[in-house]
């Protein structure tokens, strides 16, 4: 099955995700997330699980995007902007990607490229793209 890519030109929100809470249930959908393109720019608001494998679904070419906004730091929100990032790396994004959101999301940040450090630092490179 193809899927059409998505048209960034165009302003629009795709809900990717409606469901309230962490828990991912059998037939049920992801938890909160969407898609935002505005002026030509794609902004992904919240980062719950899955939401890297709905975008690619849904048409979005990973190396469009350039804004993560997290709403809040509660669990169902904010755990994949880092699988995230580095699937649009491998997906050729080489420009840099603005994240925003609350305090502490920084600690989280700061977590997850120590956890995957050496493997952030060669994608950077080889991608020259920064976070």
């Amino acid at each position: 099955m193809r899927v059409p890519v998505i048209d960034t030109s165009r302003d629009f929100v795709a809900l990717l995700g409606t469901k309230g809470g962490p828990a991912i249930r059998p037939g049920a959908t992801n938890p909160t997330s969407s898609l935002l393109s505005l002026d030509g720019r794609a902004i992904f608001i919240d980062c719950e699980l899955g939401v890297t494998r709905g975008l690619v679904d849904q048409g979005m070419q990973l190396r469009d995007l350039s804004l993560i906004f997290v709403t809040h730091m509660h669990s169902d929100h904010y755990p994949e902007p880092g699988p995230l990032l580095h699937t649009a790396w491998t997906a050729d994004l080489k420009t840099p990607v603005e994240v925003w959101g609350p305090a502490g999301l920084e600690r989280c940040s700061n977590k997850l490229e120590q956890f995957g450090g050496r493997d952030f630092s060669f994608r950077q490179g080889e991608h020259r793209s920064a976070i």
